[in-house]
């Protein structure tokens, strides 16, 4: 009932699944053990009025693809019985996804996508040898978890790096460019192997709080395109393998952390990512694009403040914007001022079809 999930959130919840391919769901709206028929009636309300706009979505799925890179990926072959080796989560207790989906970056999940892919060190652990060798080809962003491990299974070369376990000062804060950010709980050492590899950032370290002098320790980030012209970035960060306050990869929620994350994602893609929100709500991002080229663009508002206009950042021209409404019908709205003129609600999803014009050309 809507004191453990309201109607809007299964709402949100039906939407999201679509997005992911699902093609159907079994709820129970309706309590089996009293007769309480008011507690489903929200439930029953909202899924009628959307009908529509779930029948549109799930076509809409159908007829496009992930666009610009995939956060979390999928093996070619799901790992058979995967709980004794990797927990009962079945793989990677945190991924991409989890920051990504939270800084209004796209936030697109695949099984071995012809894209560049972003990596954690535990999911390199459910990847095959010859899977890792095509994702190195279209292009990679590892944690510095990923960049040890593929460093022991013998891909040094083709990330640019031998990476391996910390073991000197604590870093107290990466600077990229002017800006200083703040350090993190878990890294790597990453050791560049080859002339060809760029370093990004550096890590710092200073004796105490009140120090005014950092010294250098390393890379924080390196960049590297290797002989299959696959494009890597490695950061010595890890992203984390839980989500409390003390785990590492907190300093990655953070407004310096998302404009270095969309500098890498360019790196890797080549091209600027190609739309994102550039605002600090909590908001979750998922981008497709059709084979006419227009964008299928979701948005969902994960935090608590309503957003009475959704910011869009792109690189490109939008020459027309439509919003999917709930008869299932794509209507014509506004865009100006960098923002879709629409609101976006607490626990809020929207589903938008974007035509836009290339203004930037790839890298």
């Amino acid at each position: 009932n809507r004191y453990s999930t309201g109607a809007r959130l299964m709402h949100a919840h039906y939407t999201g699944s679509i997005l992911e391919g699902c093609c159907g769901a079994k709820h129970w709206l309706t309590r089996t053990q009293a007769f309480q028929p008011a507690s489903g009636a929200a439930y029953r309300a909202i899924l009628k009025s959307w009908h529509g706009f779930y029948q549109t979505l799930f076509e809409a799925v159908a007829e496009s693809a992930p666009a610009d890179y995939v956060a979390a990926v999928l093996p070619s072959v799901p790992v058979f019985n995967p709980a004794p080796d990797h927990g009962d989560n079945g793989g990677s207790t945190k991924t991409w996804s989890a920051v990504m989906g939270v800084l209004g970056l796209p936030c697109n999940y695949a099984r071995m996508p012809n894209l560049p892919v972003m990596m954690t060190g535990e999911d390199t652990e459910l990847f095959p040898d010859d899977d890792l060798r095509r994702l190195l080809k279209n292009g990679l962003l590892l944690d510095g978890p990923a960049a040890e491990r593929l460093s022991h299974r013998g891909f040094a070369e083709s990330i640019g790096v031998r990476a391996e376990s910390w073991t000197g000062p604590t870093v107290s804060a990466e600077r990229w460019g002017r800006i200083v950010m703040r350090g993190d709980l878990l890294y790597s050492r990453l050791l560049p192997i080859s002339a060809h590899t760029l370093i990004h950032s550096v890590l710092l370290h200073r004796k105490s709080g009140v120090s005014a002098e950092f010294h250098e320790l390393g890379p924080a980030v390196t960049l590297f395109e290797n002989a299959e012209g696959g494009r890597v970035a490695v950061l010595a960060a890890s992203c984390g393998s839980g989500n409390s306050l003390t785990a590492p990869g907190r300093s990655f929620y953070d407004e310096d952390r998302k404009g270095e994350m969309l500098e890498l994602l360019a790196f890797i893609c080549g091209q600027p990512v190609a739309f994102h929100y550039p605002g600090d709500a909590e908001v979750y991002l998922k981008l497709r694009r059709f084979a006419d080229k227009r964008y299928l663009l979701a948005v969902f508002n994960l935090g608590h403040d309503p957003l009475e206009v959704i910011p869009l950042a792109s690189p490109h021209v939008i020459t027309k914007a439509e919003i999917l409404a709930s008869e299932g019908t794509w209507q014509e709205i506004a865009y100006s001022k960098g923002c879709l003129q629409t609101q976006l609600l607490p626990a809020e999803p929207k589903v938008f079809r974007i035509a836009a014009e290339r203004s930037v050309e790839p890298n």
